[in-house]
Protein backbone atom coordinates (compact mmCIF):
# COMPACT_ATOMS: atom_id res chain seq x y z
CA UNK A 1 0.00 0.00 0.00
CA UNK A 2 1.09 3.83 -0.61
CA UNK A 3 2.30 5.97 2.09
CA UNK A 4 2.76 9.20 1.90
CA UNK A 5 6.44 11.30 2.82
CA UNK A 6 6.55 11.71 6.75
CA UNK A 7 9.61 12.76 7.12
CA UNK A 8 11.42 16.54 6.60
CA UNK A 9 13.50 17.39 3.26
CA UNK A 10 16.80 18.05 4.89
CA UNK A 11 19.80 19.29 3.35
CA UNK A 12 23.35 19.04 3.75
CA UNK A 13 27.27 19.18 2.82
CA UNK A 14 26.38 22.72 1.25
CA UNK A 15 29.61 24.23 -0.52
CA UNK A 16 30.37 27.76 -2.00
CA UNK A 17 32.68 27.63 -5.05
CA UNK A 18 33.35 24.26 -3.56
CA UNK A 19 34.56 24.65 -0.41
CA UNK A 20 32.16 23.57 2.50
CA UNK A 21 30.16 26.40 4.44
CA UNK A 22 29.97 26.64 7.80
CA UNK A 23 26.68 27.72 9.43
CA UNK A 24 25.30 28.99 12.65
CA UNK A 25 22.82 26.30 12.40
CA UNK A 26 22.10 23.59 11.03
CA UNK A 27 21.77 23.87 7.17
CA UNK A 28 17.98 21.90 7.50
CA UNK A 29 16.67 24.83 9.31
CA UNK A 30 18.81 27.29 7.21
CA UNK A 31 16.29 29.02 5.19
CA UNK A 32 17.75 32.04 3.63
CA UNK A 33 21.46 32.86 3.43
CA UNK A 34 23.67 35.71 2.04
CA UNK A 35 26.90 34.44 -0.03
CA UNK A 36 29.65 36.55 0.31
CA UNK A 37 30.47 39.73 -2.92
CA UNK A 38 32.23 37.40 -5.73
CA UNK A 39 31.13 34.01 -4.82
CA UNK A 40 28.54 33.36 -7.83
CA UNK A 41 28.09 29.08 -7.47
CA UNK A 42 27.07 26.96 -4.35
CA UNK A 43 25.77 23.60 -4.25
CA UNK A 44 24.42 20.99 -1.38
CA UNK A 45 23.07 17.55 -1.09
CA UNK A 46 19.04 17.13 -0.23
CA UNK A 47 17.03 13.95 1.34
CA UNK A 48 13.78 13.21 2.80
CA UNK A 49 15.01 10.60 5.61
CA UNK A 50 12.61 7.30 5.27
CA UNK A 51 14.92 4.47 5.71
CA UNK A 52 12.34 1.89 4.53
CA UNK A 53 11.36 3.57 1.24
CA UNK A 54 14.30 5.88 0.22
CA UNK A 55 15.03 4.51 -2.86
CA UNK A 56 11.08 4.86 -4.07
CA UNK A 57 11.29 8.59 -3.49
CA UNK A 58 12.26 10.49 -6.42
CA UNK A 59 13.00 14.51 -6.02
CA UNK A 60 13.25 17.57 -8.26
CA UNK A 61 14.42 21.13 -7.40
CA UNK A 62 14.61 24.75 -9.42
CA UNK A 63 16.46 28.28 -8.84
CA UNK A 64 13.65 30.55 -9.18
CA UNK A 65 15.53 33.82 -10.73
CA UNK A 66 17.90 31.78 -12.71
CA UNK A 67 15.78 28.65 -15.00
CA UNK A 68 12.63 28.04 -13.39
CA UNK A 69 12.72 24.87 -14.96
CA UNK A 70 12.74 21.87 -12.51
CA UNK A 71 14.89 19.54 -12.75
CA UNK A 72 13.76 15.81 -11.68
CA UNK A 73 16.46 13.53 -10.12
CA UNK A 74 15.68 9.94 -8.25
CA UNK A 75 17.14 8.98 -4.99
CA UNK A 76 20.78 8.30 -6.52
CA UNK A 77 21.15 11.58 -7.27
CA UNK A 78 20.35 14.09 -4.43
CA UNK A 79 22.30 16.66 -5.36
CA UNK A 80 22.22 19.82 -7.09
CA UNK A 81 24.77 22.85 -8.04
CA UNK A 82 24.40 25.97 -9.60
CA UNK A 83 27.25 27.84 -10.98
CA UNK A 84 28.11 31.46 -12.46
CA UNK A 85 25.54 33.33 -10.76
CA UNK A 86 24.71 37.10 -11.22
CA UNK A 87 24.23 39.11 -8.24
CA UNK A 88 20.51 39.08 -6.98
CA UNK A 89 18.03 37.00 -4.66
CA UNK A 90 17.40 33.24 -5.84
CA UNK A 91 14.89 30.81 -4.00
CA UNK A 92 15.85 27.16 -4.68
CA UNK A 93 12.85 24.97 -4.18
CA UNK A 94 13.52 21.17 -3.88
CA UNK A 95 10.49 19.17 -3.75
CA UNK A 96 10.04 15.28 -2.57
CA UNK A 97 7.48 12.55 -3.66
CA UNK A 98 5.60 10.35 -1.74
CA UNK A 99 5.42 6.95 -3.24
CA UNK A 100 2.34 7.39 -5.57
CA UNK A 101 4.40 9.80 -7.13
CA UNK A 102 2.58 12.56 -6.09
CA UNK A 103 4.74 15.76 -4.75
CA UNK A 104 3.98 16.22 -1.38
CA UNK A 105 6.77 17.76 0.33
CA UNK A 106 8.46 21.23 -0.35
CA UNK A 107 11.43 23.44 1.17
CA UNK A 108 12.76 26.56 -0.19
CA UNK A 109 16.09 27.99 0.61
CA UNK A 110 16.49 31.81 -0.65
CA UNK A 111 20.28 32.64 -1.54
CA UNK A 112 21.16 36.23 -2.03
CA UNK A 113 24.59 37.19 -4.23
CA UNK A 114 25.41 41.14 -3.22
CA UNK A 115 26.94 42.91 -5.68
CA UNK A 116 30.45 44.96 -6.25
CA UNK A 117 29.98 48.48 -6.07
CA UNK A 118 30.41 49.06 -9.56
CA UNK A 119 27.84 45.81 -10.31
CA UNK A 120 24.99 48.53 -8.56
CA UNK A 121 22.63 49.96 -11.59
CA UNK A 122 23.14 53.38 -10.12
CA UNK A 123 27.08 53.35 -10.18
CA UNK A 124 26.76 51.85 -13.41
CA UNK A 125 24.25 54.66 -14.47
CA UNK A 126 26.91 57.38 -13.52
CA UNK A 127 29.66 55.39 -14.85
CA UNK A 128 28.08 55.37 -18.34
CA UNK A 129 27.40 59.63 -18.20
CA UNK A 130 31.10 59.82 -16.96
CA UNK A 131 31.92 58.50 -19.75
CA UNK A 132 29.46 60.38 -22.26
CA UNK A 133 30.30 63.42 -20.70
CA UNK A 134 34.16 62.95 -21.47
CA UNK A 135 33.65 61.55 -25.24
CA UNK A 136 31.53 65.00 -25.30
CA UNK A 137 34.21 66.87 -23.89
CA UNK A 138 36.65 65.92 -26.26
CA UNK A 139 34.98 66.28 -29.19
CA UNK A 140 34.45 70.25 -28.08
CA UNK A 141 37.84 70.30 -27.53
CA UNK A 142 38.79 68.71 -30.98
CA UNK A 143 36.08 71.02 -32.89
CA UNK A 144 37.71 73.92 -31.42
CA UNK A 145 41.32 73.52 -32.41
CA UNK A 146 40.15 72.31 -35.34
CA UNK A 147 38.40 75.49 -35.60
CA UNK A 148 40.95 78.02 -34.38
CA UNK A 149 43.42 76.43 -36.95
CA UNK A 150 40.69 77.26 -39.53
CA UNK A 151 40.47 80.74 -38.49
CA UNK A 152 44.37 81.08 -38.53
CA UNK A 153 44.49 79.82 -42.03
CA UNK A 154 41.63 82.43 -43.16
CA UNK A 155 43.50 85.27 -41.39
CA UNK A 156 46.77 84.37 -43.41
CA UNK A 157 44.95 84.14 -46.50
CA UNK A 158 43.37 87.17 -45.73
CA UNK A 159 46.79 89.06 -45.56
CA UNK A 160 48.04 87.48 -48.25
CA UNK A 161 45.58 88.56 -50.36
CA UNK A 162 45.31 92.24 -48.83
CA UNK A 163 49.57 92.18 -49.26
CA UNK A 164 49.29 91.81 -53.09
CA UNK A 165 46.17 93.88 -53.73
CA UNK A 166 48.17 96.61 -52.27
CA UNK A 167 51.39 96.11 -54.69
CA UNK A 168 51.20 99.20 -57.35
CA UNK A 169 52.08 96.69 -60.66
CA UNK A 170 53.78 99.84 -62.07
CA UNK A 171 56.17 100.44 -59.12
CA UNK A 172 57.10 97.07 -59.50
CA UNK A 173 57.55 97.58 -63.26
CA UNK A 174 59.84 100.52 -62.22
CA UNK A 175 61.74 98.00 -60.12
CA UNK A 176 62.41 95.74 -62.28
CA UNK A 177 63.50 97.91 -65.09
CA UNK A 178 66.02 99.88 -62.67
CA UNK A 179 67.43 96.45 -61.82
CA UNK A 180 67.85 95.85 -65.53
CA UNK A 181 69.97 99.43 -66.56
CA UNK A 182 72.14 98.46 -63.75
Amino acid sequence: HAETVKHELVFWDFRVSGFEHVFDSAVSGTLSFVLQKGQDNFSFSFACIDLKNAEKINYRYRLSGNNNEWVYTDSRHRYLSYANLKPGSYNCDVEASDLRGEWRHRKTITVTIPPYFYQNPVVRLIALLLFATIVLLLVVFIFQKVKRKVEKREVALRNEVNYRSQMNPHFIFKVLASLQTK
